[in-house]
């Protein structure tokens, strides 16, 4: 048996016991199950949206509000410039405050270039995108944005005070207003696609409003407190590495959870089947989300109050559950869905399972390996992998143009899922010390001579 394997296999026999101890501890498991309910009831309030979509509105209605979704939420991604991420580590309310500022600066000029593009090109940004139609529902992406950008700094902030009823919560608000809202077009015959999207723009607004129930006040004091001009450069200059490693991160995400929808406008320029491939994708996200949000979140939080090599012992624990657990998770759902999904589809969606196959290569490794690298390298000193970033970017790139030279739509889909999953495995072989069954000493030294210090980013 390959070294590699016999690794992996240890990994699994000797750690499912310990990862299963630790997640049942008191505090973990009380976080996780707040986190993973709210997650949980929202995911099932958004499959039942998901039904209603499928049988009372057209898929190509679906397709193009899927392609304005998927814009929304990768500028959402990178509004901030990547500062946004920060606010969890910093151990000081002061710093945390500076780091928010920086990115409310950040996000003022990166929504200002985004507005004046959609008032003013409407209609070459949606050629470029390869869906004409989506000109007209352009105007109210910047205003979606500002909203999703409010929900990503509260989020954070409600991570760091550990508010995980909040997310628990805000997570049961947006889903019940999403399906809520298209229920309610639905009957009224106004299915179309800027219903959707002005549904959506609620949810994301009430979202916010639940989030900052509680920490708009504690923040607003703490940024007039500590918030000056020369602290919020002395920020910016801290956390100079911070747009090149979590905005490059953010991207990833985001290409790799909107990229579909983006090949497919490529390759189809609207109609039917895109809306198949949005609903293929949306089933992914699915069955991904509770494990994801509630373990990385509490993840994160314990990562940032460890100090020197505890950093990197918290990592090597967090790292193993939230693989185990994320990877066990996906493939037993991503199999009931595939299953399941021909049942209650009408005839019209009925190339969606297909669809699902063709992708779950890609994200299987993407979803339990992506979010367990960026913890890695938050322990490990911020910049490293950034070839390995870029080429996650580059594989979507060349799905992309290849869509757009051949309008070849499985063609592409199979060179996004192939070259994702190659690309995953070698972040994989990256970590390979998660699948070490014990810690090598000399790279635990040299992670403890590292890390002696606190994170900053200019080191």
């Amino acid at each position: 048996m390959p070294p590699f394997v016999e690794r992996a296999a240890s990994l699994v026999r000797s750690d499912l016991l310990t990862t299963w101890q630790s997640l049942s501890s008191k505090g973990a498991a009380r976080a996780m199950a707040v986190v993973a309910g709210g997650v949980f009831g929202a995911r099932v309030l958004t499959a039942l949206g998901y039904l209603v979509i499928a049988w009372f509105y057209s898929a190509e209605v679906f397709g193009l509000f899927s392609v304005y979704i998927a814009l929304s939420l990768v500028l959402q991604l990178v509004i901030t410039a990547g500062y946004s991420g920060a606010i969890v580590v910093e151990k000081e309310d002061r710093c945390a405050a500076l780091v928010t500022g920086v990115s409310l600066a950040a996000a003022a000029v990166i929504l200002s270039l985004v507005t004046a593009a959609v008032l003013l090109v409407p209609e070459a940004i949606a050629r470029l995108v390869g869906v004409p139609a989506l000109a007209e529902l352009l105007w109210v992406l910047p205003i979606g944005v500002a909203a999703r950008m409010l929900q990503t700094l509260f989020t954070q902030w409600s991570i760091r005070s550990g508010r995980f009823g909040d997310q628990a919560l805000t997570h049961i608000a947006f889903a019940g207003v999403q399906t809520g809202g298209q229920a309610v077009m639905a009957v009224a015959g106004m299915g179309t696609a800027f219903a959707l999207v002005m549904i959506d723009l609620a949810a994301v607004v009430v979202s916010v409003a639940v989030l900052a129930w509680h920490e708009l006040r504690p923040l607003v004091r703490v940024i007039r407190a500590h918030v000056t001009g020369s602290g919020l450069w002395e920020a910016a200059v801290q956390w100079r590495d911070m747009p090149r490693f979590a905005l490059l991160t953010n991207l990833i995400t985001g290409a790799w959870q909107q990229g579909p929808v983006l090949v497919a406008a490529a390759a189809l320029g609207g109609g039917a089947v895109l809306g198949q491939v949005a609903l293929a994708l949306r089933a992914l996200e699915l069955v991904l989300q509770v494990v994801n949000a509630s373990l990385s979140n509490v993840a994160m939080r314990h990562m940032a109050q460890a100090r020197g090599g505890e950093r990197y012992q918290q990592f090597k624990r967090f790292a193993r559950q939230l693989f185990l657990a994320g990877l066990g998770v996906y493939l037993v759902s991503a199999a009931v869905l595939f299953v399941g999904v021909p049942f209650v589809l009408k005839p019209g969606w009925a190339d969606v399972p297909v669809l699902f196959g063709l992708l779950v290569p890609a994200y299987v490794l993407n979803v339990t390996v992506v979010p367990v690298w960026f913890v890695y390298t938050l322990a490990r000193r911020l910049g490293r992998g950034l070839l390995l970033r870029l080429a996650y970017l580059a594989v979507l790139a060349l799905a992309w143009l290849y869509a757009v030279a051949t309008q070849d739509l499985y063609g592409a889909l199979i060179c996004f899922s192939l070259c994702g999953a190659a690309v995953g495995a070698m972040v994989l072989v990256d970590m390979r010390g998660i699948l070490r069954a014990g810690i090598d000493p000399a790279e635990e030294q040299e992670a403890r001579d590292a890390l002696a210090k606190p994170v900053t980013a200019g080191d």
